[in-house]
């Protein structure tokens, strides 16, 4: 794999983007596109947050605004839009509900593979 999307949540998705910059420094060929559900995402993050944010964004080779604006469902249209575009899903679940585990659901159903991170 070469070409990796990240939804761009506080934690295992910045985690993930973070690794994937770093290994793009000895691996040309790796590719980071960034999924934000809306353009202003960051908004209400702290400012250490929202400069790690910038940073990856800025980094990255791809920035992908699902949504210009919020809207309810802004979230699943972008964990949609990641499914869409990926033949293979990395995920972390920490709990039986929620964006991660209606992503996880949704590439299941797609026949997508799936890799589980404990």
């Amino acid at each position: 794999f070469n070409h990796f999307i990240t939804g761009m949540a506080l934690g295992f998705d910045t985690y993930v983007a973070k690794i994937v910059l770093e290994l793009k420094k000895t691996n040309k060929n790796l590719k980071l596109e960034c999924a934000v559900p809306f353009v202003n995402q960051a908004m209400k993050w702290s400012p250490y947050q929202k400069e790690e944010y910038l940073e990856i964004l800025n980094s990255a080779d791809i920035v992908t605004e699902v949504s210009k604006n919020y809207f309810t469902g802004c979230y699943q249209k972008r964990n949609a839009y990641m499914v869409e575009n990926s033949s293979l899903l990395v995920a972390l679940i920490k709990k039986e509900d929620g964006g991660s585990v209606s992503t996880t659901n949704l590439a299941i159903k797609k026949g997508m593979g799936v890799v589980f991170i404990e």
